[in-house]
């Protein structure tokens, strides 16, 4: 989201006192809400707790939370570069528990109409970054099945790209027993980084921010 919908509050939550600075990236301060590590402290404790192995869960919910964090940030970069494109900057991307916040600017010397323009082209810029996410995250799966399931990929390979339906259910038809459980890792993390780019792109369709 760009700083349109939730600006005044993730404003105050960028404070010194409510979020530290994380780095750049690309020239682009970064800052952390508290929340939101507190967030992923509550998820490993939470997955510490689960019926699955401790490695392995700790190791899901580390992973999930990184590529969720990649993708805000990227959908973030998207509303930036766009302010940059249209003779603008960024000031800094916040991270916070409701996603991401860039809070940009660019000049809005022209027409009402053409100042909505361009309020819309930011808008848009950052949804727009998950057309090209998600069919990575598909490629990766890809990828990652050809290495790790040879002997499976007939079977795995037509149902990849049925993880980009959102109102279906993406069936496997692989014998988990036969791998490692860093295989299954890495093949559940490529699969989420494609139903996270997805439902992003399907809420900011719905609630355009």
């Amino acid at each position: 989201m760009s700083n349109f919908g939730f600006g005044s509050q993730g404003l105050s939550q960028s404070s010194d006192s409510n979020s530290f600075y994380a780095g750049k990236i690309l020239g682009t301060p970064i800052r952390v809400n508290y929340w939101l590590v507190g967030l992923f402290v509550y998820q490993i404790l939470e997955a510490l707790g689960s019926n699955q192995p401790g490695l392995y869960a700790v190791l899901s919910a580390v992973g999930f939370q990184a590529i969720l964090q990649l993708t805000v940030l990227c959908h973030e970069f998207g509303h930036g570069s766009m302010a940059r494109y249209l003779g603008g900057s960024i000031s800094y991307i916040l991270l916070w528990p409701f996603g991401g916040i860039c809070f940009s600017s660019y000049p809005r010397q022209g027409s009402v109409k053409e100042n909505l323009l361009k309020d819309l082209e930011v808008v848009a810029a950052g949804p727009f970054t998950h057309l090209f996410q998600a069919p990575f995250w598909c490629l990766l799966l890809s990828g990652a099945s050809a290495l790790l399931l040879p002997e499976q990929l007939a079977a795995f390979m037509p149902n990849v790209w049925a993880f980009l339906n959102p109102l279906g259910h993406a069936s496997v038809p692989i014998n988990f027993a036969l791998m490692s459980s860093a295989s299954i890792l890495v093949l559940e993390l490529c699969a989420m980084g494609i139903r996270i780019n997805v439902m992003l792109f399907l809420f900011n369709l719905l609630f355009p921010m």
